[in-house]
């Protein structure tokens, strides 16, 4: 599914599907849409690879304007719905860079406020969840579940964003 990218990976290694700070709480359908809820910043989840799961208020807000300014210039993306402070002592520590520092790295740490978003999409699904288990599958070691799974992902995204391809197909290897 193409080359990895390392520059913009968290984890320098090409696989950065994101920092595993969201998880999808919930699923409705209004007027025939339906729409997915997430958190974002809520603390650990199965995805953040033993990193601590939070949000900073800085990329919160960030991130909500970022939303809203793109969906007023026409651009479908997600929406926050809310953005919530926590208070006192729910802090963590983040890199950030030093006044005098031209690096691309940061050099210090700093303290700062958790948050959270609530953001919602017609879907949350990436092509980067199927590049994933793709490479899983690939793998000259890939067993019969990795496989399986990747073939179980590929027909919920066609079920899940194109449903009126091939409603009710089984499909074949």
């Amino acid at each position: 599914m193409g080359r990895p990218m390392y520059h913009n990976c968290p984890f320098g290694n090409g696989n950065g599907y994101g920092d595993g700070r969201a998880i999808s709480i919930g699923e409705v359908v209004v007027d025939g849409k339906r729409w997915e809820m997430q958190l974002k910043g809520g603390g650990a989840t199965p995805f953040c690879r033993g990193a601590d799961g939070r949000a900073v208020l800085r990329s919160s807000v960030r991130e909500f304007l970022a939303s809203e300014a793109m969906h007023h210039f026409g651009v479908e993306t997600t929406r926050a719905l809310s953005l919530v402070v926590s208070e006192g002592v729910d802090r963590v520590q983040r890199p950030w860079y030093s006044s005098g520092n031209r690096s691309s790295d940061p050099d210090q740490t700093i303290w700062e406020s958790c948050a959270i978003t609530t953001r919602v999409a017609p879907s949350f699904l990436r092509i980067g969840h199927i590049d994933l288990f793709a490479r899983r599958a690939r793998s000259s070691s890939a067993s019969e579940q990795q496989r399986g799974e990747h073939r179980q992902i590929v027909e919920h995204a066609l079920f899940r964003e194109f449903a009126d391809c091939a409603p009710g197909e089984v499909f074949e290897e």
